[in-house]
């Protein structure tokens, strides 16, 4: 687990390289870094249950 310290500077710089890759390649770059990530994690069932986390939050963030 990461420290809420070290989430925040990765949060800074993960906002800095969606701005740098522009909005017309934001998602292109996003989905290049998360396939990276989960080869680096090395489980699919992990990625699938980080996946579904996030689709969770997701909805919840724009239904309340």
């Amino acid at each position: 687990m990461l420290t809420p310290e070290a989430l925040e500077r990765l949060f800074d710089e993960l906002a800095l390289a969606i701005d740098a890759a522009g909005t017309h390649n934001e998602g292109l770059f996003l989905t290049k870094l998360v396939f990276a990530l989960a080869n680096e994690l090395g489980d699919e069932e992990r990625v699938r249950a980080q996946i579904g986390l996030a689709r969770q939050q997701l909805t919840k963030a724009s239904t309340g």
